[in-house]
């Protein structure tokens, strides 16, 4: 039965991004503009369409990720809104715990904030590196005062204690550069201070974008 197919929808927030990513094609993109809520919303709303039209009618998207282009928290009022619309009974009646919003983390009081306002919506952080230096190179928007891994640290521990969930960690292992025993140690120690249970989400996924690189997982084979 297509109604207990789980489908889920990657959706945007802004067109673009400013926060530069060396591994991000939209980071090479820069900021084009923000989406207004109407607009994230609407995405939604297409692949419903889209999606009964291929599945039948009584197919639906339950799950949300803002993990498409853009910043989430960067355009945080109009991700807000949006959120309201697609949590409400009478619009698209999705669970919050069903939406999930990704953000690279260089906006640590945003978390807090979104913990406050949403405090059922489930949060991933885009980490790639629990080395300071490491993840500056990466994402040189976490590069700044207030910006640092332990003060992301501490963001992410208020959002657990007001939504309950511990975050999705998102780490891209890039072979030769975050990859290394150290790096991988240096992980399993962030983790270890977030939660201490055994249940801390993870997405693990690997890529080669260094030309001619090979094989990749390095140190994390030992994790």
């Amino acid at each position: 039965s297509t109604s207990n197919v789980r489908h889920t929808i990657c959706v945007s927030s802004q067109v673009g991004c400013a926060k530069g990513c060396t591994f991000c094609a939209t980071g090479t993109m820069g900021l084009r503009a923000d989406l207004s809520a109407g607009e994230i919303a609407e995405q939604l709303w297409h692949a419903q369409l889209a999606l009964k039209e291929s599945a039948g009618e009584n197919a639906s998207i339950r799950n949300v990720v803002f993990m498409g282009m853009g910043e989430p928290l960067a355009n945080y009022g109009e991700v807000l809104l949006s959120l309201r619309s697609l949590t409400h009974q009478c619009v698209f009646d999705i669970a919050a715990r069903h939406i999930t919003v990704s953000t690279v983390g260089d906006s640590p009081e945003v978390i807090r904030t979104l913990a406050d306002d949403a405090p059922r919506v489930r949060l991933a952080v885009s980490l790639h590196s629990a080395k300071q230096e490491t993840r500056h190179q990466l994402m040189p928007a976490t590069l700044g005062a207030h910006k640092s891994l332990e003060d992301l640290g501490h963001a992410m521990d208020y959002h657990r204690s007001k939504s309950g969930f511990v975050a999705m960690i998102e780490y891209l292992v890039i072979h030769g550069v975050n990859d290394t025993p150290e790096h991988a140690d240096a992980l399993a120690e962030f983790c270890i201070q977030r939660s201490r249970i055994p249940d801390m989400s993870s997405t693990i996924t690997e890529q080669r974008i260094m030309e001619g690189g090979g094989g990749g997982g390095g140190g994390f084979g030992h994790v």
